[in-house]
C-alpha cells in the first residue's frame, strides 16, 4: 500500500484561485509523474453556465462586483427609492471553462480557460482567459517537488451612469453623484503553489 505525505507551502494569496481546479491538476500531474505516465491527455476541470437570472455580478475569480438590486435607496436620502432592476437585467448567460493538457511531458500540466463575461445596460464584465501550469520534479527516489501557478487575464469591468430629468449623472446602485463615484473593483487574483511529496 502506498501512502503520500504532502507538505504544502503556499503564499498567502494562494487562496485566490479555484481550490478544486488547483487540487485536481496537482493530483493528475503527481500521479502521472510517479506511477501512471500520461501523454496527450485532455480533460475539463471546470465548466459553469451562470444563468442570466442570477442577481450577482462576479469577476472570473468569483469575487462580487455588483448586484442587481431591484429597489435602491439614495445615498443622500433614504426615502428616495427607485426600481433599477431593468438597468441590471443580464443580457446573456455566462460560460466559464477550464481545460487541461498533458502533452509530451508526463510531469507537466497546462491549463487554459475562458470566461465569456456578462453584460447588462449599466455594467459589463468583459471576457477573460485563464493560463496555468503545474510541473512535478523528482528530487530523489520517491520524493517529489511540484510548483504550480495560474491566473485569469482580462475581465475588465465597465459601468455607465444613470441620468435624472436634468441629465445629471448618478451611479445607479445608490444614486451617488457620478463624479464622486470612484470604484475599486476586486481583481482577478492569481496563485502560486509549492508542494513537496514523500512516497513511502
Amino acid at each position: 500500500m502506498k501512502i503520500l505525505l504532502l507538505l504544502l507551502m503556499s503564499p498567502l494569496f494562494a487562496f485566490a484561485a479555484d481550490f478544486q481546479h488547483r487540487h485536481e491538476i496537482n493530483s493528475y500531474a503527481l500521479s502521472s509523474a510517479i506511477s501512471r505516465p500520461m501523454r496527450n491527455t485532455i480533460w475539463i476541470s471546470r465548466f459553469d453556465i451562470d444563468s442570466a437570472s442570477n442577481e450577482y455580478f462576479l469577476n472570473s475569480s468569483g469575487s462580487p462586483v455588483a448586484s442587481s438590486n431591484k429597489i435602491i435607496s439614495s445615498v443622500y436620502d433614504a426615502d428616495t427609492r427607485y426600481d433599477m432592476s431593468e438597468f441590471y437585467k443580464k443580457k446573456n448567460n455566462r460560460t466559464k471553462l477550464i481545460s487541461n493538457f498533458l502533452l509530451n511531458s508526463p510531469n507537466t500540466v497546462y491549463s487554459f480557460g475562458y470566461d465569456s463575461g456578462i453584460a447588462a445596460e449599466k455594467i459589463n464584465i468583459e471576457k477573460s482567459f485563464f493560463l496555468g501550469i503545474v510541473h512535478v520534479i523528482e528530487v530523489y527516489k520517491k520524493s517529489y517537488f511540484s510548483i504550480s501557478s495560474g491566473s485569469w487575464f482580462g475581465g475588465r469591468v465597465v459601468e455607465s451612469p444613470c441620468y435624472d430629468s436634468y441629465d445629471r449623472e448618478y451611479w445607479c446602485q445608490n444614486l451617488m453623484a457620478w463624479k464622486d463615484y470612484q470604484p475599486v473593483y476586486p481583481k482577478n487574483l492569481s496563485y502560486i503553489d509549492f508542494k513537496y511529496f514523500i512516497q513511502f
